[in-house]
């Protein structure tokens, strides 16, 4: 591969997220009290970006942040976990309402505010030579517009950079009520990325009626590799060739909120270095359980964190 400046450009969702921990969720008929909310830092591409560099990699995360104190801290945070920035500023951060119960599952509330005037044009404008220096280029379907993520796509496999897609969230309600782009626009970003990983939920909706691995072998026409991660089951990783599953490790689940990020982290860092299929699958797990031990969706551990998970699951 040519040489490039960056290991991993993001584009993508970053904003604040706002938890609160609860023995049990609420339901129509009745109320739930919290005597807790804290503030952590966000956002699908962001906190992916967050765990690579954590892992060691150089990393560049680009994007929309509001003119507000909430972009300022974010930007810190960047700061502090060795992660560049290119940023493009207007209106309100990004922000969310999470609700975590006593197993570590969460609710999840997004208000997108500016990261909903990503465009193409911005991405065009601002970001290409950014882009064009990447060895992975991350995007998502999950908040961004596609139309935004696509022009990402096209600019990085012109300039030979690997397409990283994480599907993460209701694709059925993310089209059709988010609005976050049109089936059309979601199967043109599916075609053009190298790397997929998406949810089991994600997986099932892309597959109807069919089984997941029939959705793996379509996937993979013109993926190099699919991932499907599977919670507390492990995940399914494939190439052409073959599909493994990888099971989960065991660890105390406090909150599993960017698990699947930091899943995403570790899967990039496992390629750049050539793991066999299983050692990707099992690297990427790890990442995403040593997240879960913590609170925030950005508790995602260095190299060493991450092999200790892998240790300790060993000698048990």
């Amino acid at each position: 591969m040519e040489s490039k400046k960056y290991d991993i450009v993001g584009l993508g969702a970053c904003g604040i997220d706002q938890i609160t921990k609860v023995k049990q969720f609420s339901d129509k008929d009745n109320k739930v009290t919290s005597n807790n909310v804290t503030v952590y830092e966000g956002g699908v591409t962001a906190n992916n970006l967050v765990q690579a560099a954590k892992l060691g990699l150089n990393t560049l995360w680009c994007g929309m942040l509001g003119n507000d104190n909430f972009a300022e801290h974010l930007i810190e945070k960047f700061k502090e976990n060795n992660v560049e920035f290119n940023v493009k500023r207007s209106g309100q951060t990004q922000f969310c309402w999470i609700i975590v119960n006593e197993d570590g599952e969460k609710q999840i509330y997004i208000f997108p505010n500016t990261t909903n005037l990503l465009t193409p044009a911005t991405v065009e404008n601002n970001f290409k030579d950014i882009i064009e220096q990447s060895k992975h280029f991350h995007t998502e379907i999950a908040v961004i517009r596609l139309n935004a993520a696509i022009k990402g796509a096209e600019i990085a496999r012109q300039a030979n950079s690997k397409v990283f897609l994480d599907i993460d969230g209701d694709v059925d309600y993310l089209l059709n009520k988010a609005k976050i782009g049109t089936k059309e626009e979601l199967f043109e970003l599916i075609r053009l990325s190298d790397v997929i990983k998406l949810s089991k939920s994600a997986a099932k909706q892309l597959a109807g009626d069919k089984e997941i691995v029939e959705i793996v072998k379509e996937l993979l026409q013109n993926a190099e590799l699919v991932a499907i991660t599977l919670g507390e089951d492990g995940c399914y990783v494939a190439n052409k060739e073959e599909i493994v599953k990888c099971p989960a490790y065991q660890v105390n689940c406090v909150d599993s909120t960017g698990a699947g990020d930091a899943f995403m982290g570790g899967l990039s860092y496992a390629v750049l270095n050539n793991y066999s299929l299983k050692e990707i699958g099992s690297f990427a797990n790890a990442c995403g359980a040593h997240c879960s031990t913590q609170m925030g969706a950005r508790s995602s551990g260095s190299l060493s964190d991450v092999k200790g998970i892998i240790e300790n699951n060993q000698k048990n």
